[in-house]
């Protein structure tokens, strides 16, 4: 079975994004636990978003019943507004790609927010599935994020897609349904096909551990606009104070483990020419 999902209307382009103007993006994001997807597409009129492909629910196949009880479990996760996660997809050759990005609640389905020109990107244009993993443990945010060669994929449950052989809380798999494009980022709604859970390790609340998962969020940011060309934004330098404090409270107060991968992010952004942050 053929998991990639061919895109049914290719909708005409707009004028490129614009500054000035209202952010369908941000407005998805303030009211997002309440904001449908007919609600999403009514605010894109007249807008300077692009609205690149809808795309195509309508194959049986992979249509299956998701387990109430397990959809209130991922809308009780997902109750606090932006939540980070680890998404994968895959490419046309079926390799599997993995990628920390941020996520959305709506009423119905997920959205989340890849830059263009990623990898990520590119694979959901192309018609990949996207499994989404949620976590608190920062060290699979480091391996996703600096050390890619340590992740072990491993088949999900429903065919084309894949997970990570990791201590994961939840598992969710989903198609793409919308994509919008707007600015360096794209809008891409998710219809949920299964949620389910994973072997998670509880732990208690570690301020080093959620600092490590910062300072990795405000890497992936500085690295796509530094080697992007965008060394002049107002935001980086924000940025790159952010993920200077985070390190130093790793520093101080995390596991040797945490500290590791927090050196791995100074090493990284020394490789970007910001090595004074460390």
């Amino acid at each position: 079975m053929n998991p990639r999902h061919p895109a049914s209307t290719a909708l005409p382009n707009g004028p490129s994004p614009l500054g000035g103007r209202r952010s369908i993006l941000a407005e998805l994001r303030a009211h997002s636990k309440s904001y449908t997807q007919k609600e999403f597409l009514s605010d894109l009129v007249g807008s300077s978003t692009r609205l690149v492909v809808e795309i195509s629910t309508d194959n049986r196949e992979r249509v299956v019943d998701v387990d109430t009880e397990y959809l209130s479990k991922l809308r009780d996760a997902l109750r606090y507004g932006h939540h980070e996660a680890i998404v994968i997809t895959v490419d046309e050759a079926e390799k599997p790609h993995a990628a920390a990005m941020g996520v959305r609640l709506l009423n119905e389905g997920l959205a989340i927010f890849p830059y263009i020109d990623s990898r990520t990107y590119r694979n959901i244009k192309a018609g990949s599935p996207v499994s989404l993993l949620f976590t608190h443990n920062a060290l699979i945010f480091c391996d996703v994020v600096l050390r890619p060669f340590k992740l072990r994929y491993v088949s999900g449950r429903n065919s084309g897609f894949y997970v990570l052989d990791a201590d994961v809380d939840m598992h969710v798999e989903a198609v793409p349904k919308l994509i919008v494009e707007e600015g360096q980022r794209a809008s891409v709604i998710l219809s949920v096909l299964g949620v389910y859970e994973g072997r998670g390790r509880y732990f208690s609340y570690s301020r080093a551990n959620s600092m490590l998962i910062e300072a990795l969020v405000y890497l992936t940011k500085i690295r796509y606009f530094i080697s992007s060309g965008y060394r002049e934004i107002p935001e980086l330098s924000r940025w790159i104070e952010m993920l200077s404090y985070s390190i130093s409270l790793v520093r101080r107060l995390g596991s040797s483990d945490l500290v590791e991968c927090a050196e791995t992010v100074c090493k990284d952004l020394k490789d970007l020419g910001v090595g004074s942050v460390c």
